[in-house]
């Protein structure tokens, strides 16, 4: 039965592939709108008029803002009650005419009344030339929706239609994986990602409650192989209840399944606020099928996943209390392929090198002592675990009385792993991590570990990834709800995978480093933990460098990334621990995740139950849990 089971995923796969190949490119409009706030009525035709001028210029799939028919920053419900719409409603039937006239589809946000239940929603809408398609509420709540709005009770959905798989996302949303991970694991080609991207100046209440950004979603459609389609809005909204202002940053943006930015509208300033503006990019249907994608549905363990279910808020006794200084060096260096001694002597020089500064954790990278992925070197030079390397890393940890981190190839009783070992300043091994989800060169010489460790140090709780695991993101998720404070990462990377981070500074308190790799920024944002990255530079492998430490909130920049191109034992320090008076760190994560949906991403691909949730992509019931 599972052979049948697989057999039939392949050809859904297969399917998949055809289907996508048989769609012409077309271009697609992310929209700057700015409602009038304390208004419902008097933004409907606005809508229509902007909805309208897109079709025009051909765009055959339209995104519009969050909450466009109404305004955000209400606060409360008695005051957004007048202008709360039903789905379908006045807005849906007002864009529809629209939608079949140009034969197109349009999200629009709109702020929901159930007509049954009378609960409220911050909700988006998808309509299409044959009129309402269906609908998402906004699960991922901040501190201006819960004034008014409930959480959403429809899941994910992901709406087949004739220009593919479209998701719906509603800003805040994207400060949470499962948010983006669940409609890319049920088959979303383009993301709709309705925002009202804004930032509270500091000198208003609550402006550490909600500084995210568009910014925020800027290295996920690399990640998981979507078409990311984000509009935005502009200016400045004031409550004139409250008194209260929000500055609107723009940026509407349009990236590519590989994280190219296809299209980027202005940022907005406070203190110069921009107009709204109407990008356009080419979508082009055949890139549903991309490498990123498919390791995302052919390379995940959910078997592994089941921490994913566990809601474990607000207290949670895994999690540190305290915070830690961490002063670490991330070694890069060139290597001499299969040179153990060679590479070992470059090693001491580079550390040497910083002796005079007090650091207390080293990280070397992938295969540290030998710069090869080639897997017949790595099965020959494989060695016992407490073998000749693992002596030569002892007399480091201990001479310099640091934790020291680096990667082998191991060889057992069992067979060859892909492993990572950690040393105590004493010289006392205190974990070693098997790389867990393996790629295809991986699968000729190694085989998988089944645990995805974090281990209790004087630094801080510490978790593992190992080369190209960073592009699973389901692990990232699960060192956040394991609490690691540090995320360390051996790696080989020679820029087969990811970019280089573009996110227009106008967006960031502080602009992002040059040299910066999108996947290793993700890990540390999605799974709210320092991120120490040691990788190569140069060698006959031409490795991309990049090392360094990658930081919680790239967006405010409480800590700005610092990574280098050098060959060097790089020097970083920081202290564990986002703050409470930060927008976001690992316990608001843990907080506002909703575990209950994640069931999904804890079946196996082989199962009936999780191919009935993936083929009925619309659906919110459980199916099966």
């Amino acid at each position: 039965m599972k052979i049948i089971l697989k057999l039939f995923f392949i050809i859904s796969i297969l399917f998949f592939v055809a289907t996508a190949y048989s769609i012409p490119p077309f271009k697609a409009a992310a929209i700057e709108f700015n409602p009038e706030f304390l208004a419902f009525d008097t933004n409907l035709p606005k809508l229509v008029a902007v909805a309208e001028g897109a079709a025009k210029q051909g765009a055959k799939l339209i995104v519009l803002p969050e909450m466009a028919t109404s305004g955000y920053i209400y606060a409360n419900r008695e005051q957004i009650m007048p202008y709360l719409d039903t789905i379908p409603g006045k807005t849906t039937a007002i864009l529809a005419p629209i939608a079949k006239k140009y034969h197109v589809y349009i999200a629009v946000g709109i702020a929901e009344i159930d007509k049954n239940s009378r609960l409220a929603y911050n909700s988006a809408a998808l309509i299409g030339p044959q009129g309402y398609i269906g609908k998402y509420r906004k699960n991922g709540l901040n501190s201006d929706d819960t004034k008014w709005a409930v959480r959403g009770n429809l899941g994910f959905p992901v709406f087949d239609t004739e220009l593919g798989k479209i998701a719906l996302v509603i800003c805040y949303d994207d400060s949470y994986l499962q948010s983006l991970l669940l409609p890319a694991v049920r088959g979303a080609n383009i993301i709709a990602y309705l925002t009202s991207s804004d930032r509270l100046p500091k000198t208003e209440m609550g402006w550490h409650y909600n500084h995210s950004t568009i910014a925020n979603i800027a290295t996920f459609s690399g990640w998981m192989g979507t078409y990311i389609i984000g509009s935005s809005r502009t200016g400045l909204e004031k409550n004139p209840l409250t008194g209260a202002i929000t500055h609107y940053v723009g940026g509407a943006s349009i990236w590519d399944p590989d994280g190219k930015n296809l299209a980027q509208a202005a940022p907005s300033f406070f203190n110069q606020p921009s107009n709204p503006e109407t990008i356009y990019a080419q979508i082009d249907p055949q890139l549903y099928n991309n490498s990123a994608k498919q390791v995302l549905l052919t390379r995940r363990r959910p078997e592994l996943y089941s921490v994913m279910n566990l809601y474990r808020a607000p207290l949670d006794p895994d999690a540190s209390t305290q915070s830690h200084k961490v002063q670490a060096l991330v070694v890069q260096y060139s290597p001499k392929e299969n040179d153990k001694d060679t590479n070992l002597k470059k090693i001491k020089e580079l550390l040497l090198a910083e002796k005079k500064n007090n650091f207390d954790l080293v990280v070397l990278p992938e295969n540290s002592l030998l710069g090869t992925q080639d897997p017949q070197s790595l099965r020959r030079l494989a060695e016992d675990a407490y073998g000749d390397t693992f002596q030569a890393m002892v007399d480091i940890a201990q001479q310099y009385h640091v934790y020291l981190v680096y990667g082998f190839p191991e060889k057992t009783s069992s067979g060859y792993y892909a492993s990572v070992m950690m040393i105590d300043p004493n010289g006392k091994s205190i974990a070693l991590y098997h790389k867990s989800h393996l790629n295809e060169v991986d699968k000729n010489w190694a085989r998988a570990g089944d645990v995805l460790p974090v281990v209790d140090t004087s630094l801080g709780r510490i978790a593992f990834m190992l080369g190209d695991e960073v592009r699973v993101p389901d692990i990232t998720n699960i060192y956040a709800m394991k609490r690691a404070d540090i995320i360390i990462i051996p790696t080989a990377w020679t820029g087969d995978y990811g970019r280089e981070v573009y996110v227009d500074p106008g967006l960031l308190m502080h602009p992002y480093p040059q040299h910066t790799m999108t996947m290793w920024y993700s890990v540390a944002k999605y799974a709210q933990a320092y991120t120490l990255v040691a990788n190569y530079i140069g060698g006959k492998n031409q490795y991309k460098g990049g090392s360094g430490l990658y930081a919680l909130d790239p967006v405010e920049g409480h800590y700005i990334p610092e990574v280098t191109i050098d060959e060097k034992a790089f020097r970083i320090q920081f202290n564990t621990i986002g703050s409470n008076d930060w927008w976001m760190n690992q316990a608001y994560l843990i907080i506002g995740q909703r575990v209950e949906l994640n069931p999904p991403l804890t079946l196996s691909d082989t199962t009936a139950c999780f191919k009935l949730w993936q083929q009925n992509t619309a659906e919110a019931r459980h199916f099966c849990w």
